[in-house]
């Protein structure tokens, strides 16, 4: 996995994209942006985020046009996470960011 650019959303909110495919061929090259929001509610599982804990969760988009127009969108505060949720691999983290 290669980190391709990083940077901060409004609220302080690490994000970056990921670039997978030399690890994974179902990746296409820069397809992936990473974020590390702080969980607004408890899971209340065992492995869930807690609330107040930074947490990883992913948005995987069809391509690298796709990912760095959402990831621009994010830094300057155009868009939240929450309007990115379908891209989210695991949904489970839906409610916490």
């Amino acid at each position: 996995m290669k980190i391709v650019k990083k940077a901060y959303m409004n609220d302080g909110t690490l994000i970056r994209i990921e670039d997978w495919s030399s690890n994974y061929t179902i990746f296409n090259k820069n397809d992936t942006i990473a974020a590390y929001p702080v969980a607004k509610k408890d899971s209340g599982r065992y492995f869930g985020p807690k609330k107040g804990e930074t947490f990883r969760v992913d948005f995987k988009f069809p391509n690298g046009y796709e990912t760095e127009l959402a990831f621009n969108k994010l830094v300057k505060g155009i868009k939240t996470l929450n309007d990115y949720k379908k891209y989210n691999r695991n949904t489970f983290y839906n409610d916490y960011f």
